[in-house]
């Protein structure tokens, strides 16, 4: 088991800096939820999950892990009406195995939620009704303001494809593959900063530390503001032995970091 932790803790840690780069990336705030359940977190999991529920509303298994966040953290009656919503989703996408699952962990959960006090029901919403309501009103917000709906560009929404499936790789710690699908996001889209953060991590576990040192180079050009950009970069320069270069991306780091914090 001790072994295990040491690499949910390792995963958390990568996928906080993955969210740090991209807090709307469903799929990160998935995993990252996931991660800190397996870890006994369910607190910490709760928000990440219940992103990535928002983000992606029709993600059945994000639905049945944040039913059991919801269920270990005590929200029995919010667990429920969260499985409730997940197995409707999980039943119109054919997701037969995920919706079962979701009616075993809702058989459990019922006598669970009796026992709690009503008026948590009461101010419980349907999940996936606020959901279409958060949508919703993110549209009509864009609408009130004459701000039309931006496409991605074909060769972005390809990119973050190569991105995605490179970061399923990652996340089970099959580096090689991982790093051949971000080289693949970044050739298509030189500038897709979350994918140049993905090959330098994916370089650095894998033992390719001037890969990496490139990659997040390459990513300090993209968001030169971005304090944890330099951050990064300057762990990189110390485990290299370049100190000095080390040091003044720390510093360069810790000036932003300021500016950030004074303009908050």
């Amino acid at each position: 088991m001790g072994y295990r932790r040491q690499q949910l803790e390792e995963r958390v840690r990568a996928l906080r800096e993955f969210i740090a780069h991209d807090p709307e990336d469903a799929l990160s705030q998935f995993s990252l939820g996931q991660a800190l359940l397996e870890l006994k977190c369910p607190g910490e999991a709760l928000p990440h999950l219940e992103r990535a529920v928002a983000l992606k509303p029709d993600h059945s298994a994000a639905y049945r892990a944040l039913g059991e966040a919801q269920l270990a953290a005590g929200e029995a009656r919010a667990a429920a009406e969260t499985f409730r919503s997940g197995i409707a989703i999980a039943e119109a996408r054919g997701d037969l195995q995920t919706a079962h699952e979701m009616e075993v962990f809702l058989a459990r959960t019922t006598s669970a939620a009796e026992a709690t006090p009503a008026h948590t029901a009461d101010s419980t919403e349907s999940l996936a009704e606020s959901t279409i309501s958060r949508t919703e009103s993110v549209a009509a917000n864009a609408a009130h303001h004459g701000r039309p709906a931006v496409p991605v560009p074909p060769q972005r929404g390809k990119a973050r494809n190569f991105y995605k499936r490179g970061f399923n790789h990652f996340i089970e710690d099959r580096l090689e593959e991982a790093a051949a699908q971000f080289r693949r996001a970044v050739d298509l889209d030189p500038e897709l900063a979350i994918a140049w953060n993905a090959l330098a991590r994916a370089l650095f576990h894998a033992g390719d530390l001037p890969g990496s040192i490139a990659a997040a180079q390459r990513l300090v050009e993209l968001e030169p503001d971005d304090p944890l950009s330099h951050t990064n970069l300057s762990i990189l320069y110390q485990q290299q032995g370049l100190i000095r270069e080390a040091e003044e991306e720390k510093a360069l780091a810790l000036r932003l970091q300021m500016k950030h914090n004074a303009q908050a």
